[in-house]
């Protein structure tokens, strides 16, 4: 064996005898995952004073129209879908169909004192609705802008009653022939139901004694009378002449 061959097993058996150092383990950080936040605006009770018999139209007219194709499944949808139902005519009528700057509860500057349902004096109930904020800023804003215009309302919630007054006379107008739905579960038919399931006159049942009175009136013709007479039922022939 040459020396420089030597020297290269020396070195090789040098090396595999030194322990070699471990490796760090290199991890890879996984970025923090951030909390989903839902795009769905929270909703919000709104409160209102209205009229006792106004209420009670409008669940009736809400229960009874449910399942139709214009109707509400929920006194709360019926009420917020007719609120902005009015922002929207406000709008058409008043801003050239644009919306109205949305006003916030604290943005309503106080100036003079407002004409609320509560001081009338007639039978009040106190009701509320859930409601995206957005929208009843959006609403709150149509009434503000057009308060001072014809049709417009002194309060918010006069805005809401008259919403709930146009919803309960269109679906009273569409399914009930403009009259006020009967009290929930009250088994009335309704002018629609009446008019698809129209009553028929009953015929009395037939007897020996009802034929009877029917042959009596009826008038008896010739052959009749001649079998009554006790003659013949067969018509009589003229004798024959003989030339």
């Amino acid at each position: 064996m040459t020396p420089a061959r030597k020297a290269e097993t020396v070195d090789r058996a040098a090396r595999a005898s030194t322990p070699r150092p471990a490796r760090a383990r290199t991890t890879t950080a996984t970025p923090a995952t951030t909390p989903k936040t839902s795009t769905t605006e929270p909703l919000k009770n709104v409160t209102f004073y209205a009229a006792r018999d106004l209420v009670n139209r409008v669940k009736n007219a809400q229960a009874a129209t449910a399942k139709e194709p214009r109707g509400h499944r929920s006194f709360n949808a019926m009420v917020s879908a007719a609120l902005m139902t009015e922002t929207t005519r406000l709008e058409r009528l008043y801003n050239d169909r644009k919306p109205y700057k949305a006003v916030p509860p604290g943005g309503i500057k106080r100036g003079r004192r407002e004409i609320r349902l509560r001081d009338v004096e007639v039978d009040l109930v106190h009701e509320s609705f859930a409601q995206r904020p957005s929208d009843t800023n959006h609403a709150r804003g149509a009434w503000l802008a057009t308060r001072f215009r014809p049709g417009g309302y002194d309060s918010f919630a006069e805005m809401i009653v008259g919403a709930l007054e146009r919803e309960a006379s269109r679906l009273e107008r569409a399914y009930n022939s403009r009259k006020p739905f009967p009290p929930r579960g009250s088994t009335t038919p309704t002018p629609a139901a009446e008019k698809a399931t129209p009553s028929r006159p009953t015929k009395p049942p037939v007897t020996a004694s009802n034929k009877r009175q029917k042959a009596q009136l009826m008038p008896p013709d010739a052959e009749t009378e001649a079998v009554i007479s006790g003659g013949s039922s067969r018509p009589t022939r003229a004798p024959k002449t003989v030339n």
